[in-house]
């Protein structure tokens, strides 16, 4: 699989915390077929993360071979089979979304997973999306709030982002 590290994203800086850029994370995903939860606080670049590897993901997919699928998790309805349902938005037809379902590997970034959560129970987000029936992998970001409930559902690789670097904090607190 291509690397991300080898992508430039218009707009984006792809930083660096504790040793690891944004973008090895989601190369680290890919390459082992990983579904990764994105944790951190508020602010710190989660969902602009995701929203950037869509970008880059559909502007690559000549390379990556990947549809990728961002998902604002705070919209999902309960009770909705909410992957179709994006498709749907997107204006494919359920004929189009059966063929993709067949014939394609997808990449669902779904995002805010503590969003989620107040309206749904964690275990939810897996039967309701039905995302074991697809051929595909998980982003999920969430903040640390909602980080013990990721376990149960097997998110158990996790990256945390801070919107500081290790040296603006040792500097912060010397």
């Amino acid at each position: 699989i291509p690397s991300l590290q080898d992508t430039e994203v218009s707009g984006y800086v792809n930083r660096t915390f504790d040793g690891v850029s944004d973008f090895e994370i989601f190369d680290h995903a890919l390459a082992n077929n990983l579904n990764v939860s994105i944790v951190g606080e508020a602010g710190t670049g989660k969902s602009m993360n995701l929203f950037r590897l869509e970008e880059t993901l559909w502007t690559q997919f000549h390379r990556y071979h990947l549809v990728p699928l961002y998902i604002p998790l705070a919209r999902v309805k309960p009770n909705s089979h909410f992957i179709e349902e994006t498709l749907k938005q997107h204006s494919y037809t359920t004929p189009q979304i059966k063929r993709l379902k067949q014939e394609y590997r997808f990449i669902f970034l779904l995002d805010g997973f503590d969003e989620f959560l107040m309206q749904h129970r964690a275990q939810d987000l897996l039967t309701q999306a039905q995302i074991r029936d697809w051929n595909g992998l998980s982003l999920i970001s969430a903040r640390i709030s909602a980080e013990d409930a990721l376990t149960p559902m097997g998110m158990t690789d996790r990256r945390y982002l801070c919107p500081f670097s290790l040296e603006k904090i040792d500097a912060y607190l010397a």
